[in-house]
């Protein structure tokens, strides 16, 4: 039996579709970890569905944080470590390359199994690995981290993703909204219902997680959109916040839709965005229609505007010249360069955004 270890509504999404769908994965069970929002309830609503043969949430502090962290994880007694105790796995799917949760699973099942990884989300970007002194480290103890050790690869753009071995790589089918059976799935799951301040939005504003995660200076991102608002008055603008907001930064200046528990991906699968525009800095929810059901739809990042107020925790710049390339990349993929749009200057922002917003507020939705 295979065995998904999700830690966001994209992954869980993802294991989903993947069990529903493909042979391969037919006979799996989940691991739903509380790092997001409302996960002990999507637990709860897919052991109703019957899909997975078994369905378990666990509370992601079980993993110690400190000085020898992946030891300390693989040595606690707790829930999840019974839970693989209890079960016969012989595939492994993860969709983070260094988690705890990961490097338990992978070391308590014997490194035996054999270890899928699919993409954390619909984007193009580098993942993390650990550092050849930790692998030389807990080398010494027989312990491995299972990044070094995939059998296949699951990715939306195989031949642009980096790999850490040359198993095969297999490309990820899109969603299919006609399935009507897999989308009453979903809306089950998550607990789908219509919001107007989606449908009757002509702008959407895809909040990412630098504010929560600390690594916003001075909110940038949030002055640079209300610059936008005001130049646009008759347009309606909302703003999607981001699935881990703490915070509602937004609430005094946008519409906010602030049901944060639904994957943006269930709203592409239920309703029609093909006349709407979406900006951002680079959220990777922005560029899911495009990856996981073919849509180009109108795309502004703005991380070359004001890109440069996110910095890590160390100061160091967020947008390396390498992840720039690949963002670069990823506007590359629109067979429409009109769709995408990604200005070096404000001034550049507001001549695109002209063009796409001559129509806006003359049309009714609903």
């Amino acid at each position: 039996m295979n065995l998904f270890l999700c830690k966001t509504p994209m992954q869980l999404l993802r294991a989903m579709q993947l069990t529903y769908s493909e042979e391969a994965f037919a006979n799996s069970a989940v691991a739903v970890f509380q790092t997001f929002n409302n996960a002990q309830a999507y637990g709860a609503r897919l052991k109703e569905t019957g899909l997975f043969a078994a369905v378990s949430v666990f509370k992601d502090g079980d993993f110690a944080h400190g000085r020898l962290n992946h030891a300390r994880a693989f040595l606690a007694k707790n829930d999840f470590r019974r839970f693989l105790d209890e079960h016969a796995f012989t595939e492994l799917t993860t969709f983070n390359s260094d988690t705890y949760d990961n490097f338990v699973a992978w070391n308590r099942l014997g490194r035996k199994v054999k270890i899928r990884y699919v993409e954390d989300s619909p984007m193009l970007y580098c993942y993390p690995t650990p550092s050849r002194k930790h692998r030389l480290f807990y080398g010494l103890f027989g312990l491995s981290f299972p990044i070094f050790h995939v059998d296949e690869w699951y990715f939306s753009i195989p031949e642009k993703m980096p790999r850490t071995n040359r198993a095969p790589a297999y490309a990820l089918k899109p969603l299919d909204r006609q399935d009507k059976e897999f989308v009453a799935l979903v809306n089950q799951v998550f607990a789908y219902a219509p919001d107007p301040k989606v449908s009757e939005a002509d702008v959407f504003i895809m909040e990412e997680c630098f504010y929560t995660d600390g690594l916003l200076v001075d909110n940038a991102d949030y002055r640079l959109y209300k610059r936008i608002k005001e130049r646009f008055p008759k347009v309606a603008f909302t703003v999607k916040l981001h699935p881990r907001a703490k915070v509602n930064r937004f609430a005094q200046t946008f519409t906010c839709a602030e049901e944060t528990t639904i994957p943006w991906e269930v709203f592409l699968l239920n309703e029609d965005f093909d006349d709407r525009i979406f900006m951002s800095l680079s959220c990777t929810s922005m560029i899911s229609p495009k990856l996981l059901f073919g849509k180009e739809f109108r795309s502004m990042m703005l991380y070359k505007i004001c890109g440069d107020s996110v910095k890590l925790k160390n100061g160091e710049p967020y947008y390396t010249v390498q992840w720039q390339k690949q963002l670069e990349e990823v506007a590359g993929l629109y067979s429409q360069s009109d769709r995408i749009c990604v200005p070096r200057t404000e001034e550049e922002m507001f001549i695109q955004l002209d063009r796409w917003t001559a129509a806006c507020g003359e049309q009714e939705r609903g």
